[in-house]
């Protein structure tokens, strides 16, 4: 390498080899089997070929510059498309039998020749309170439902950012076929949405099916006291560390700050106690994630009224609404002006997605 490329150009490839080799650390560290690329950039990394100040002064070109520029144009190129491919496929799915329901959020899972505990991401028992009953019967039914759910069937598991809690247990969207278990869950009343960033993949949709649950009285939410006594729990939140304010999940703000290092937090509270404060519109969305949860209709509008005209959505998935459910209105955009041509593919606008 020392011979082919010029300075810049092995301080890129071995900075490179070193980000693909902390991925291939990681995922041995989780149980993963390392994917060749990393593989590959462990051995670069490892084999000594850094640059080295006192070799590069002592070195002469032994190639024309213009081979050597278009060679390491070519190499950089290379190199950054693995290290792309690396990080987003290094949680490849993994296939694994149930061997034990542990409760109504967690399962234990035989995973080639291991044993894996694993957490349904984002969702969580609902924690009722009943001053005489307590809040067993309701663990029960939850667990209950979820040994059905996933009896005698073949698990898929699937990876989000975070692959394990602090408890050492996988983090897992668990699918039965082409079913999400942890939908199912929510969606049956027997799990409630507990987002805990930054695993917010389908967030949304947890939320729709958590709010047609609770319509429909269906599971845990059948009972009249369950609603008196349950103690629904906050999201996570993002803490931006440089002005110390933490952000709700739904609160689209913060991509503007992505320049900015952020923490995660478990809940409010815990980023208070760290000394955050909440941003400026995060009582508004925690209200309305509130009433959402809880199963209220809420009119949900997108575009401006000024210009277009309301109507009933015939769905409003992105707006937590649910198939067919009333009091949900979207807006129709105005007529676009006389010969504009939109970009071709799907795009999004003000409206949504088009």
């Amino acid at each position: 390498m020392r011979e082919v490329l010029d300075a810049p150009a092995r301080t890129a490839v071995w900075w490179v080899a070193s980000r693909l080799q902390s991925i291939r650390l990681e995922e041995l560290n989780n149980g993963f089997v390392p994917g060749p690329l990393a593989t590959v950039a462990a051995a670069i990394a490892n084999s000594g070929n850094h640059p080295s100040p006192r070799t590069d002064e002592a070195m002469k070109p032994t190639q024309k510059p213009r081979h050597r520029r278009l060679l390491t144009i070519c190499v950089l190129a290379l190199l950054a498309e693995a290290a792309g491919v690396a990080a987003q496929s290094r949680w490849a799915p993994l296939n694994g039998q149930i061997t034990r329901v542990i409760d109504g959020e967690a399962i234990e899972v035989r995973i080639g020749d291991r044993l894996e505990i694993v957490r349904y991401i984002g969702i969580g028992t609902p924690e009722i309170l009943h001053p005489s009953g307590g809040p067993d019967r309701y663990r029960d039914a939850a667990r209950e439902a979820n040994a059905r759910l996933v009896a005698d069937k073949p698990l898929q598991l699937v990876f989000d950012t975070q692959v394990r809690d602090r408890a050492g247990r996988l983090l897992a969207y668990v699918y039965a076929g082409d079913v999400l278990l942890n939908a199912e869950l929510v969606g049956a009343g027997y799990a409630e949405v507990a987002t805990s960033p930054p695993n917010v993949r389908h967030r949304e949709a947890f939320v729709a099916r958590q709010r047609d649950a609770r319509q429909a009285r269906r599971g845990l939410w059948a009972d009249p006291d369950v609603a008196r006594y349950h103690r629904p729990r906050p999201a996570g939140v993002y803490g931006d560390t440089r002005l110390q304010i933490y952000f709700h999940p739904d609160d689209g703000g913060r991509n503007l700050l992505l320049a900015d290092p952020f923490v995660i937090f478990e809940s409010p509270e815990q980023a208070a106690a760290a000394g955050y404060r909440p941003s400026m519109d995060y009582a508004s969305y925690a209200r309305r994630e509130k009433r959402i949860l809880s199963g209220d209709s809420l009119p949900v509008t997108t575009g401006t009224l000024k210009e277009g005209r309301a109507v009933e959505s015939p769905r409003s998935y992105r707006s937590y609404g649910s198939s067919g459910s009333s009091g949900v209105v979207e807006v129709v955009p105005p007529s676009p002006a006389p010969g504009y041509r939109p970009p071709a593919g799907p795009y999004f606008t003000p409206y949504g997605p088009r």
